[in-house]
């Protein structure tokens, strides 16, 4: 974070303590806070040992920040403990152990702030409401039991849109308002945040086709987005949202066959996704830092050298910022829009020219030449640590065992498992079958190991028979991140033993008796498990067995041990990974200049002994 930018983050803090501190006035203690000094002091007066300890640890995480200079704010809380995430479930694992620990620690300190400013008071004034949302949640709930049709998981996020929207007033007939999605999402203070309202206002969309008793208190029309709100926000002219449309549809065919007149090889739905999210983020960057967006007739007089520079600018300023983009987004949005203007014969040499002179983008094209620091770490660590790798390499073992723990406490009975227990269970009866594939099989993308289809007319897995006693499996072009088929594959050993249990024992609670195809079905939709539910899965099972990792990095950690045993092993490992051996040597070139130092220091001793005969 830049200087200029956390100064800046800081002042807007102040600025929300200091509208805090006027609404307090009537709220008895909650008007003496307004640092998180007065937050300890507050808890420990109301006998809150544990919330008072919780906030007096921060002077150990930072002593740079002592107390009374942290304004007891929402925002500040967001800065100084963010909320865990998959490539940073634990900010501070030489103070905290566990991702686990990390998150009871935050809940605390949250829970802290909201006690002494009067949050909390005022929340549960709120939850009592006998409102709309009251009776939403209340039919939601009647259906989220064993066999209803709604999700259990998805309430979390239908709550907090729920707490979001009464503290506006908002009613659930509001939700197609897009000046009450503007109000809601101008008090979003992450990302994370804005993103759990989005998956609370689909699933409210989701249900009401179900059950159609929500439709008392839902508007007639569909629910609105916090994506369209934005784009309204930002002042994107429509007829260059249409430009933009236009110039995708151009962009995202690989050619034209002359004889049908069809798109060859049209490119795929994600990169055309893509493409729309690097328009609409250097469109409306563009608004925001005073370029005449709405001034101008062609979307081509915006991919100009100037307005290149003015974008890069703006991004660069906003760096550090709560819903800024990192460097090497800011890439991958330049190289996209002017990949999309080339195809649509637009001259972009003089944008080209400005992007490849920007310090930052520079960075970020050295950077993205190499595997992550934290991934890079994850790698090394596995490597110097033989606990660690004895836990990676038998994951689908300890994942089976654990997951069979809590069956036995069931007396054997899969239909007895409820609540947390039957999460628990499929969350490691997933990443068993998911990493019997992985480690015995290949190590895949998630994407793909996901996509693999079990039943239908074309499988892509194959069971035992006579003449091979191993599960098979392939997966086909469409599925592969290369677009290159994975030919059959064997699993081997006990990854066999432990899909076969997989399939048998922990995929019926997830198909639910609907005969989906997919090897990992959704549990809550006619669909493939998504990636977000397999993430949580990964998460708390590799946390539980003792190496917390997300599918990436245990991607990377089955490449790092190929490696390691032999540089000479990177066709292979390449191979497997679905790479082009030059990619594969440079993400990993770690381990070989590793090794390379490691046999220096042989030779040399060895060098010395002999001189010393």
């Amino acid at each position: 974070m830049t200087g200029a930018a956390k100064e800046a983050g800081q002042q807007k803090e102040r600025a929300v303590m200091q509208i805090n501190h006027s609404t307090f006035t009537n709220v008895g203690d909650a008007a003496a806070v307004l640092t998180m000094q007065d937050v300890r002091d507050v808890c420990a007066a109301k006998g809150k040992a544990e919330y008072a300890a919780a906030v007096n640890r921060l002077t150990v995480l930072i002593p740079s920040e002592p107390l009374n200079t942290i304004p007891a704010t929402e925002e500040a809380l967001a800065r100084i403990v963010p909320k865990s995430s998959k490539r940073h479930p634990n900010p501070f694992p030489g103070h905290i152990a566990t991702p686990a620990a990390y998150k009871d620690f935050r809940r605390r300190v949250q829970a802290a702030l909201r006690l002494a400013s009067g949050d909390a008071d005022r929340r549960a004034v709120l939850n009592a409401r006998r409102d709309g949302w009251y009776e939403l949640l209340s039919c939601l709930k009647e259906n989220v039991e064993q066999g209803g049709a709604v999700a259990r998981v998805s309430l979390v996020a239908i709550n907090r849109l729920a707490a979001a929207s009464r503290t506006l007033d908002l009613e659930p007939w509001h939700l197609s308002d897009r000046d009450a999605l503007d109000r809601l999402d101008a008090t979003s203070l992450h990302y994370n945040q804005r993103a759990s309202w989005s998956r609370g206002l689909a699933a409210i969309e989701r249900y009401r086709a179900v059950l159609p008793e929500l439709n008392r208190v839902l508007p007639p029309e569909p629910l609105g987005t916090f994506v369209e709100a934005r784009r309204i926000r930002a002042s994107v002219p429509e007829y260059l949202e249409a430009q933009v449309a236009a110039w995708i549809a151009q962009a995202s065919n690989k050619g034209i066959d002359e004889n049908s007149g069809e798109p060859i090889e049209p490119r795929s739905v994600s990169t055309t996704n893509r493409y729309r999210a690097s328009f609409r983020h250097y469109l409306t960057t563009l608004g925001k830092a005073g370029y005449p967006v709405g001034a101008v007739n062609d979307l081509s007089s915006l991919v100009t050298g100037k307005a290149m520079f003015a974008y890069l600018s703006a991004a660069e300023a906003s760096l550090g910022a709560v819903d800024a983009i990192n460097p090497g987004s800011v890439l991958r949005y330049v190289t996209d829009i002017i990949t999309v203007a080339s195809r649509n014969g637009v001259d972009v040499s003089d944008a080209a020219k400005v992007s490849r002179g920007n310090e930052m983008l520079k960075r970020a094209r050295v950077k993205g030449q190499e595997m992550g620091s934290a991934t890079r770490e994850f790698c090394m660590r596995l490597l110097a640590d033989k606990r660690r790798e004895k836990i990676f390499a038998n994951l689908h073992v300890l994942c089976r065992e654990k997951a069979e723990a809590i069956l036995a406490e069931c007396g054997g009975n899969p239909a007895e498992l409820k609540g947390r227990k039957r999460a628990t269970f499929l969350a490691f009866g997933t990443i068993a079958g998911f990493a019997a594939i992985a480690l015995r099989g290949s190590p895949d993308r998630k994407g793909a190991i996901l996509q693999l289809k079990l039943l239908g007319t074309e499988p892509h897995l194959l069971a035992p028979d006579r003449n091979f006693k191993e599960w098979r499996f392939w997966i086909p072009a469409e599925n592969t991140k290369t677009k290159k088929e994975r030919p059959l594959m064997p699993i081997t050993g006990n990854g066999s033993e432990v899909i076969e249990w997989y399939i048998k024992v922990v995929r019926p609670l997830l198909d639910g008796g609907r005969n989906l195809p997919w090897l990992f079905p959704a549990p809550e939709a006619a669909d493939r498990m998504s990636g977000q539910r397999f993430d949580t899965y990964m998460l708390e099972a590799s946390t539980a067995c003792g190496l917390t990792m997300t599918a990436h990095r245990f991607r990377a950690g089955q490449a790092t041990r190929l490696l390691d045993i032999s540089w000479e092993n990177l066709p292979i490992a390449a191979e497997l990974l679905g790479n082009t051996p030059a990619v594969c040597g440079r993400f990993y070139a770690f381990i070989n200049k590793q090794k390379l130092r490691r046999n220096t220091y042989e030779v040399l001793d060895a060098r010395e002994k002999e001189m010393s005969k």
